[in-house]
Parts: C-alpha cells; sequence; structure tokens
C-alpha cells in the first residue's frame, strides 16, 4: 500500500492480485478496484504486485509478473489508462 504526499489518496494490491484505489476523505470512502491493462490494451492481474503513488496522487506504478514475465505498467491519470 502507499500514499499520496498528504495521506489522502491510497494505492493498495490484494492478495489476489486486484489493484484498488481509496480517496480517504470521501463521504463514502470505498476502495475502487482498477483495470490494470498492458500494452496490447488487455486487462491483467500481476502475479505478486507492488504499487506505488506519486506525491499528488495522479501517477500510479505496478509492478509484478505476467505472463511469466515481469512488468512495470504506469497510469499517468489516477489509474484510468496504463502504459
Amino acid at each position: 500500500m502507499d500514499t499520496d504526499a498528504q495521506g489522502r489518496l491510497m494505492v493498495a494490491a490484494t492478495s489476489d492480485g486486484r489493484i484498488v484505489r481509496a480517496d480517504s476523505q470521501a463521504a463514502n470512502f470505498t476502495w475502487q478496484t482498477l483495470t490494470v491493462r498492458n500494452a496490447a490494451g488487455t486487462a491483467i492481474t500481476p502475479t505478486n504486485p507492488r504499487v506505488a503513488i506519486s506525491d499528488d496522487g495522479t501517477v500510479l506504478a505496478v509492478a509484478g509478473t505476467w505472463g511469466g514475465a515481469a512488468g512495470l505498467w504506469v497510469s499517468a491519470d489516477g489509474g484510468t489508462t496504463w502504459t
């Protein structure tokens, strides 16, 4: 799990490989599952993912294994699109 500099925006990896995010100051605090996609646009669930979030909460990074190869997926828009 990681948080932005203010501790408001959070991103975490679950034991089953899902990537989730939340805003701790939202009225209805809930974890939202993000759909991580590879370069081909295929939705993936990395094995043993590690996550990070930038200080301002806009950039998310996920490192893990998918399809037998290590990978790093980055979102510059809070988890909407991935490269």
